[in-house]
């Protein structure tokens, strides 16, 4: 009769390099060309998933600002909170179904969420912006107490004759020397 740790010895491909301190270093063959295939696919299913997570964020982080915490007894706040439900927002150029809070006011009408109401319209979260029609487009996302239309007049009055808005282009410049300075 073998013993059960011959048997696991034979079923591992890899080879036991070295014990010590309570730590087994392994050797183990790895098909390098599959797993480099298949990082692309990761990374980008991965940046899906944390983009879908702050999409989220953004939303629940505006109904906090008016309803204040959920489960917290707070007799200031003019919204309660009222569940949630799924609904679609446009994400990656697609339609995809997240779970949205919804919060209804102090007279129990439903309290509409202006981020989540951006995020639903595929044109209101960005727009190209170019000076010419021969050169790349740049895109322009509204920010916060901005609308799109003064974001556009914004960047066109920064672009000069590059492509890209000057303030945004000498920062680059100045983090690029302290970076070289710094770290070479």
């Amino acid at each position: 009769m073998s013993k059960r740790y011959r048997k696991m010895a034979k079923k591992t491909n890899g080879k036991i390099r070295e014990i010590r301190n309570d730590q087994i270093i392994l050797e183990l063959p790895l098909p390098v060309a599959d797993v480099l295939a298949g990082i692309p696919e990761a990374v980008e299913g991965l940046s899906q998933e944390v983009g879908l997570m702050l999409v989220g964020a953004v939303i629940k982080s505006k109904c906090v600002t008016i309803a204040g915490q959920k489960d917290i007894k707070n007799p200031m706040r003019t919204a309660n909170w009222w569940g949630s439900q799924l609904g679609p927002i446009y994400y990656d150029g697609q339609k995809v179904l997240i779970d949205r809070p919804r919060l209804r006011s102090k007279d129990n009408l439903e309290v509409e969420l202006n981020t989540y109401r951006a995020f639903q319209s595929p044109k209101r979260m960005r727009q190209s912006v170019a000076r010419q029609d021969n050169i790349r487009p740049v895109f322009v996302s509204p920010g916060r107490r901005i609308d799109l239309k003064n974001s556009i007049e914004i960047i066109l009055n920064c672009i000069t004759k590059y492509r890209i808005p000057e303030p945004l282009r000498m920062a680059d410049f100045i983090s690029k020397k302290v970076k070289q300075r710094f770290l070479y």
